[in-house]
């Protein structure tokens, strides 16, 4: 019986946390799709081409004529992410709105950074632009280590932190979830330049795509379920457990206030 309840109470569980991270990758979906949407717009009206579907322009002049106007799009739409998450009451739509313009900034800064770059003669001349391969490699390690770095500062003002605000948190949490995003897609575009040289040494060029991209799921996709998904659950976790914990205090904190006052009116 007891081992019945806890398999049942471990179901429960497992489906809220199901639906909990089904709702937050549709958010997450909508958010990148949006974001990405609009950064390619004021891209194109900033050069006057549209950027390809992988956000790419084959004319180099045309990345290098974005960089400045990119970064400030993406410091506005850090502004924007902040004053969306302390003013907008709805949380839903706050979550929606903070997360577009939160992705927004990453892809600004990854383009504008990727311009930058092609900007730079001492990489021209070292032919590691990022029209290179090697060129992907050291804008991904660059873009990475910001990321991490800015991660990791946030994470330390956030646990510094007591009792932070929902808002605060929404926000943070937006922000990491965007580098994050950024650090992935920098290096799926080094693995993505890797594939096609690859697959330009053989005739049948979409074959060997297929191949390749079936050997990366293969690799990538036990390491990150066993180590980076149990991860993510245990924090989720604990997380709750934290969550649940202050509640209770915070409850039973004011039954005990409740009950000094009925013995003072007593008194």
């Amino acid at each position: 019986m007891v081992g019945h309840l806890y398999r049942r109470d471990e179901g429960s569980e497992a489906k809220e946390l199901f639906v909990d991270e089904s709702a937050e990758a549709e958010d997450d979906v909508l958010c990148l799709s949006v974001s990405f949407l609009l950064v390619q717009s004021a891209r194109f009206s900033i050069t006057g081409v549209l950027p390809s579907k992988l956000g790419l322009y084959h004319d180099k002049e045309l990345e290098t004529a974005q960089t400045s106007a990119l970064y400030g799009i993406g410091a506005l739409s850090a502004v924007l992410m902040v004053l969306a998450a302390l003013t907008m009451p709805h949380r839903r739509a706050k979550s929606l709105v903070v997360g577009t313009f939160s992705m927004g900034f990453a892809w600004c800064l990854l383009f504008a950074t990727r311009s930058l770059f092609d900007a730079s003669h001492f990489l021209m001349s070292h032919e590691i632009s990022p029209w290179t391969i090697e060129g992907r490699i050291l804008l991904a390690m660059c873009l990475s280590l910001f990321a991490c770095f800015i991660i990791v500062v946030l994470d330390k003002i956030e646990d510094g932190l007591q009792k932070p605000a929902d808002e605060l948190h929404t926000m943070l949490k937006h922000v990491i979830t965007s580098l994050s995003i950024l650090i992935g897609f920098t290096w799926e575009h080094t693995f993505d330049g890797c594939v096609e040289a690859i697959s330009s040494l053989f005739e049948d060029t979409l074959t060997i795509k297929l191949v390749l991209i079936f050997l990366i799921v293969v690799i990538v996709t036990p390491a990150w379920r066993k180590y980076i998904l149990a991860k993510v659950v245990h924090l989720e976790k604990a997380r709750r457990e934290q969550r649940e914990a202050n509640q209770e205090a915070s409850g039973r904190t004011s039954s005990e206030d409740e009950a000094s006052a009925r013995l003072l009116c007593h008194c």
